[in-house]
């Protein structure tokens, strides 16, 4: 019986002793299985991050911009005023590209339509335009004809699209709206056709877009005989 009792106590004895020491194997394992684990759930979560994005570049979109300057300068050349800012691609100008892209519509020429006051009243409209010269149109007190458009030649570069023109002030008034306007025709129309007429000094078109527009909240005043100098650069991003 006592020795019966003496295995049993050796038996209790080695068990424990067993468990004792693989309870440190199991403690030193328990971190590596959850760092194992950890790391398995950042991959499914990189993978799965990674399936949700959709396939190509930087998905920012196309973007135009349109910075305009004008100036105020005395007859002499004296600056009077110089005012900067940006505007936003009108719906105008949003169709035209759509049109221009499915080949619906022919580009004609820009013009720069400003108000108001500066310009002797045409049909009750004291709006003064600037356009592109072409021939047979005559300048008028409201109609100048000297807006320059760069680069005139194909490039093969990204390069902005800026448009420079300048009018003199028939009487006192201010720049209170300024609108960039482009022509366009029906896609069968040549581009050297889609121009303006020598009778009416309007583009020959189905449409004349508000490619950019942009209301001062602060209107730039101008006398009488003053110069206004208009630059606007397009660019795309």
């Amino acid at each position: 019986m006592k020795a019966n009792r003496t295995v049993g106590i050796r038996l209790l004895a080695l068990f424990v002793s067993l468990v004792l020491g693989a309870a440190p194997a199991l403690a030193q394992n328990a971190p590596a299985n959850e760092k194992a684990a950890a790391t398995t759930s950042a991959a499914t979560a990189a993978k799965a991050q990674t399936a949700e994005k959709p396939p190509g570049g930087p998905q920012e979109g196309i973007k135009v911009h349109g910075h305009w300057v004008i100036e105020v300068r005395n007859p002499d050349g004296s600056l009077v005023t110089h005012k900067e800012f940006e505007n936003s691609l009108q719906d105008g100008g949003k169709i035209l590209l759509l049109n221009l892209l499915t080949r619906q519509a022919t580009p004609g020429t820009w013009s720069i339509a400003v108000s108001d006051g500066l310009c002797p009243p045409v049909l009750s409209s004291t709006v003064c335009q600037i356009v592109e010269n072409a021939s047979g149109v005559t300048p008028t007190g409201s109609l100048f004809t000297n807006l320059k458009v760069s680069p005139s030649v194909p490039t093969s570069s990204v390069t902005p699209i800026t448009l420079s023109g300048s009018l003199t002030a028939s009487s006192a008034g201010s720049v209170s709206n300024v609108i960039l306007q482009i022509g366009s025709c029906p896609g069968s129309t040549a581009p050297q056709s889609c121009t303006v007429t020598a009778a009416s000094s309007i583009p020959v078109i189905t449409s004349l877009n508000s490619f950019t527009s942009h209301p001062l909240a602060a209107p730039v005043s101008v006398q009488q005989g003053q110069i206004v100098q208009f630059t606007v650069t397009i660019s795309f991003s």
